[in-house]
């Protein structure tokens, strides 16, 4: 768990800096200086990019984190594995695209009533789409290697400060719009230099081109594995990504664009997750070769536990001033309140299952992550259109409830059965509890008016209220070190 800490702490520093960059991009410099409409695209554009770059990887991040343990205890400075990476990678790069082109026509005329902007500018998903493949190869080497910070960076911290520069150029009119978008989608182009760089520097990186005895006994399974994790990883992607695709198609980029900025607020509750389950996914592979199944289990527990009290800290100290943050925007984005709201829900139920897919992903169980995946695209595309057609972007954000409850439940049911494990402690209990009495603390007391200053004051009171029993009680042991090692710093 000392790993996980240590890096969890600096990854969790790095995506907080991330987001707070973030918002001001998304929250502030976008809508000041760009139509509804343009958000949506550059947020589409995003979505196509990722769709399309898993479609690419076939499965490789998740064969690289599995099975590098197997390479580094057998064939060392001889592993062949990120030269038979890399060159799956572009051999899928190269089917995909032709695949892509050919379907090239129905996919613009989807889209060119409701958001005619996408159709113009769909092409750059190819070229977003390469640089993001050729990142997340050398991006899950270096996980793999249990180097995970500077791949947060890059992220999380090095992309926002990159379209922060992005939008002053826009601003100050030294760059179109047409450039921006250009500029904005070639972003991962850089970052795979800088983390091929990292690799070379540290000697890392080695393109070993004879196979080795580890690749010939392993590539069966890892050929099944992959398959199937990327059957899953196809889905997950597709059912991250079809809000945004279906408000696109039936809403328009403008609604597109105000969905957009409602769920970013939401996805700041997955900071814990996202820094935490980056650190323990490779901990988990070596755990399961391992058969340290007391590892498996105190990781799945505690990483339940941290993620909860972090999220539910964040939710309040979001949704008790979403109407001051929300006086900020332009009042086109005022339907995106209860978006939030509803998100928020669904994410908190993720984090409080801990790092549930993970550990299918890395054990022996890892079919069953598919099946799930099946699952959850199944609930979420067709409640999803429903709901979008019924009720607008407050649909989309409802069927993203179900479907990540109905999620979640299976999975802890199977793994409890499979494996007699589960993530909830009394402790989970006694954190709702604080949490609840937290809001209604806060809720009803009255403040200054003054929007700067009431954000500052309830913000405050939720770090005090949830934060002063966590550690009095010591509810999250890891919290409780973490809070005296910081205290035991200032007083040196």
């Amino acid at each position: 768990m000392g790993i996980v800490k240590r890096q969890g702490i600096k990854a969790s520093i790095l995506v907080y800096i991330g987001f707070a960059l973030g918002a001001v991009n998304l929250l502030v410099l976008f809508p000041l200086l760009f139509s509804a409409e343009q958000v949506g695209l550059t947020r589409v554009l995003t979505s196509t990019t990722i769709t399309f770059a898993q479609l690419c990887l076939l499965g490789l991040p998740a064969v690289i984190i599995k099975f590098y343990p197997y390479y580094k205890d057998h064939a060392k400075d001889r592993s062949d594995l990120i030269y038979w990476s890399s060159l799956i990678a572009i051999v899928g790069f190269i089917l995909m695209s032709t695949l892509t082109w050919f379907f090239y026509p129905e996919i613009i005329n989807y889209f060119s009533k409701k958001s005619p902007l996408l159709s113009e500018y769909f092409y750059l998903t190819f070229v977003g789409g390469f640089f993001m493949v050729a990142y997340t190869i050398f991006e899950t080497y270096s996980r793999s290697n249990l180097r995970n910070v500077l791949p947060v960076f890059l992220k999380e911290v090095g992309l926002r400060i990159y379209t922060a520069i992005l939008i002053l150029l826009f601003a100050l009119q030294l760059i179109d719009y047409h450039q921006f978008i250009w500029l904005f989608s070639v972003y991962f182009g850089i970052a795979c230099a800088v983390m091929v760089y990292d690799l070379i520097r540290l000697n890392l990186l080695k393109f070993n081109v004879t196979t080795t005895s580890v690749t010939r006994r392993l590539r069966s399974k890892m050929f099944a594995y992959g398959s199937f994790i990327y059957g899953g990883g196809l889905f997950g992607i597709i059912a991250d990504n079809v809000d945004t695709f279906l408000i696109a198609g039936i809403s328009g980029l403008k609604s597109t664009g105000v969905f957009t900025v409602a769920a970013y607020i939401s996805t700041i509750l997955e900071v814990p997750r996202r820094t935490i389950s980056g650190v323990a996914t490779p901990i988990l592979a070596q755990s399961w070769k391992d058969k340290d199944y007391k590892n498996i289990q105190y990781l799945y527990e505690k990483t339940s536990l941290n993620q909860l009290i972090f999220g539910i800290t964040i939710f309040l100290g979001v949704w008790l001033n979403i109407d001051d943050l929300f006086s900020f925007l332009p009042a086109a984005y005022a339907d995106g309140k209860y978006v939030v709201l509803i998100m928020s829900f669904a994410r908190i139920i993720d984090l409080g299952c801990g790092i549930n897919g993970e550990m299918l992903t890395t054990s022996n169980m890892w079919r069953f992550s598919f099946y799930t995946q099946v699952i959850f695209i199944g609930l979420s595309i067709p409640t999803n259109y429903f709901l979008i057609s019924s009720f607008g972007i407050v649909g989309s954000a409802y069927s993203n409830l179900i479907a990540y409850t109905a999620f979640n439940a299976i999975r802890f049911i199977y793994i409890y059965k499979k494996f007699n494990m589960q993530p909830f402690s009394k402790n989970t209990l006694y954190v709702f509890l604080i949490g609840i009495a937290t809001y209604f603390i806060i809720a009803y007391l009255p403040l200054s008016g003054y929007r700067i200053v009431d954000i500052t004051i309830r913000g405050a009171l939720v770090l005090v209220l949830m934060g002063v029993p966590v550690l009095k009680f010591k509810l999250s042991e890891d919290i409780y070190i973490l809070w005296h090692q910081i205290l035991n710093r200032i007083k040196k």
